[in-house]
């Protein structure tokens, strides 16, 4: 979801992200996705936390601390178990990025 700022373009009130677990209790984990360390607070807490390294997919409503850190609020959290699939998103991730990033810009500038 997002909604139109004139001046900086699109923003985001929505995102699916992807990355590593830091860090987790169950409630809230940090995660490394490739741009730097987001919190996620989850939706509802897990029956257990994840290791460190799993490697996870992360859908919520974007928001900052009161720092300007990215927060991923309402979380739904899902571990992506099988060791392979996790190494081939991870690769994947950061070139899907960059084609939507490549797109969003594309559009807004009228040169779809």
């Amino acid at each position: 979801f997002a909604r139109a700022d004139v001046a900086r373009g699109p923003v985001f009130t929505h995102v699916w992200c992807q990355g590593w677990v830091r860090e987790d209790d169950g409630a809230t984990c940090a995660v490394r996705d490739g741009s730097g360390d987001v919190r996620v607070e989850r939706r509802a807490r897990a029956s257990s936390a994840l290791r460190e390294g799993a490697y996870v997919v992360v859908r919520g409503a974007l928001t900052s601390d009161g720092d300007g850190r990215r927060v991923v609020r309402e979380a739904d959290v899902v571990p992506v178990e099988d060791a392979s699939v996790a190494r081939a998103r991870a690769d994947a991730w950061m070139v899907e990025v960059q084609e939507v990033w490549e797109d969003v810009f594309a559009v807004g500038l009228g040169c779809d």
